[in-house]
């Protein structure tokens, strides 16, 4: 099994962020068994970073006080992640358990039974700590 971590940078996504935290809680990752969900928060004034700390996700919270900018936050994260694969996962992402997506009308797509999120197929990197560090 794939030990992963997902990042996830989040700048005002009012309800999107919590919508993506519960949509990663509710997929059974066949594949995958996820270390860590580390959010990157680049001072949202919305309230959107107030996820629950009784979140059914192994939640890593950073919360910046000023907006550091996409790259800078992504790499927030990776530095986080102790997992050999990382996911970067934007907030407006959901993701559904094989055959569950919507837009495929309950069908698994042809040769990604183990596809993560809504109409995007993704690879996964080994991650280097050394690089990020």
């Amino acid at each position: 099994m794939i030990d992963l971590d997902i990042v996830v940078v989040n700048w005002n996504t009012g309800p999107q962020l919590l919508g993506c935290m519960q949509s990663i809680s509710s997929v059974c990752l066949e594949r995958f068994q996820l270390h860590q969900c580390i959010v990157v928060d680049n001072a949202s004034a919305d309230g959107s970073a107030d996820i629950p700390e009784n979140s059914l996700l192994p939640l890593t919270m950073i919360r910046n006080r000023e907006n550091k900018g996409f790259a800078y936050a992504c790499n927030q994260g990776a530095k986080k992640g102790t997992s050999e694969y990382i996911l970067f996962l934007n907030p407006d992402c959901r993701c559904y358990a094989p055959g569950n997506d919507p837009d495929q009308g309950g069908r698994k797509k042809e040769g990604h039974p183990h596809q993560l999120h809504y109409a995007t197929r993704f690879s996964l990197r080994r991650h280097n700590h050394a690089e990020s560090q």
